[in-house]
């Protein structure tokens, strides 16, 4: 099983690709406008995800370059859950007198290990896309044959079984 976790084409990505190829096609240059097209291409080549190999129980976390997948495989552990989490954190940075702190929030999707504190995280979302975690979580479960748990600290304390 393979699921793509970080191929999103934003409409930066678009924006580059046309300023890139436009660019090397203004200047009249072949060899430029080549290597701005290859460049332009690159980020539609690459994706990042997630395989899972069930028959002979291991995962691997990859980048997909064209056709061919880079990434070392791991045992998988036995599962309890796949959990999706709400998860915030404060940085702060400067100097005395002129601290600012931000506030980081995501939905992580994680594999729940059983025994364990540690879990596998599988995908950081925004916390405007909560449907896709909930979709990824599913995703993932079904051939797992484990339950999906949706823990959010104001609206299930104590996480809720979806």
């Amino acid at each position: 099983m393979e699921i793509i976790t970080g191929s999103r084409r934003t409409p930066l990505t678009w924006a580059l690709t046309v300023t890139f190829v436009s660019l090397g096609i203004y200047l009249r240059q072949p060899v430029l406008s080549g290597i701005c097209l290859l460049l332009a291409l690159m980020p539609f080549a690459l994706s990042k995800g997630l395989e899972v190999d069930l028959p002979n129980s291991r995962l691997r976390h990859f980048t997909k370059i064209g056709g061919l997948r880079i990434g070392e495989w791991e045992e998988l552990p036995p599962v309890s859950r796949v959990v999706v989490k709400y998860f915030s954190q404060l940085g702060t940075s400067g100097r005395p007198g002129r601290m600012r702190t931000d506030q980081e929030a995501f939905w992580v999707v994680m594999l729940s290990v059983a025994g364990s504190a540690n879990g596998i995280v599988v995908e950081r979302l925004a916390l405007t896309a909560k449907a896709d975690a909930l979709q990824l979580a599913a995703t993932l479960a079904k051939p797992l044959g484990v339950p999906v748990v949706f823990i959010h600290p104001q609206e299930a304390p104590h996480g809720v079984t979806v």
